[in-house]
């Protein structure tokens, strides 16, 4: 029994050791990605005004490429089937995807063929797509063991998704309840940068 309990103690304190070291590493890529990116917040009380303000966004954008979090596959499938059905060239990117149309989407992205890719998580690391000037949290990203906690590393990788290369980004926080904007703060406080509010009529003219 005692043995048990060592073993147990042993692998809390190995738990405990790699999810500091995390944050430290975490807070240390902070440095790097965070300075020449923009972040602000939303309030779309509601998934049609999240929709509209998709579009609004969508409209404002001439030349940039955006990229969309959803919080799952069926908002991101949702999403995209709601803006090709009003003639808006979009992609949709999730893990139930094969990867040859995972790879075929991202190339389409790359190539400009549509300039908003709309993805769950499988997307927030590894690509670099240096066009990429505004992401939108449509959905905050939360701890899956914990889902009134946000999970700060996924935000890191999401919103560093733009900024790429030294360039200036714009991350945009959908917040459509106390809930989600308390996630929000949260992240503001976690990271120490400010995310202020913006006025949805800013969408119109790409913020």
């Amino acid at each position: 029994m005692t043995m048990r309990w060592l073993a147990l103690d042993e692998r809390s304190a190995c738990q405990m050791t790699q999810r500091y070291t995390a944050r430290n590493r975490l807070l240390k890529r902070e440095d790097q990605s965070l300075p020449n990116i923009k972040q602000y917040f939303v309030e779309c009380p509601g998934r049609d005004a999240k929709y509209q303000a998709v579009v609004e966004l969508y409209s404002g954008l001439t030349i940039a490429s955006c990229v969309i979090f959803t919080h799952t596959r069926r908002s991101a499938s949702w999403l995209a089937e709601r803006m090709i059905e009003k003639g808006h060239l979009v992609g949709v990117l999730h893990g139930e995807m094969s990867v040859e149309e995972r790879a075929s989407s991202i190339e389409q992205f790359k190539e400009g063929i549509f300039k908003v890719l709309i993805t769950t998580n499988v997307c927030a690391r590894g690509i670099d797509v240096s066009q990429v000037t505004i992401v939108i949290n449509y959905d905050p990203p939360l701890l899956y063991e914990n889902p009134s906690e946000p999970d700060y590393d996924t935000y890191l990788h999401r919103i560093g998704r733009t900024g790429r290369f030294g360039k200036a980004g714009i991350a945009i926080n959908f917040v459509d309840s106390r809930e989600a904007l308390a996630i929000i703060k949260k992240i503001e406080a976690f990271f120490g940068k400010p995310i202020p509010k913006l006025d949805p009529s800013d969408l119109e003219h790409g913020v």
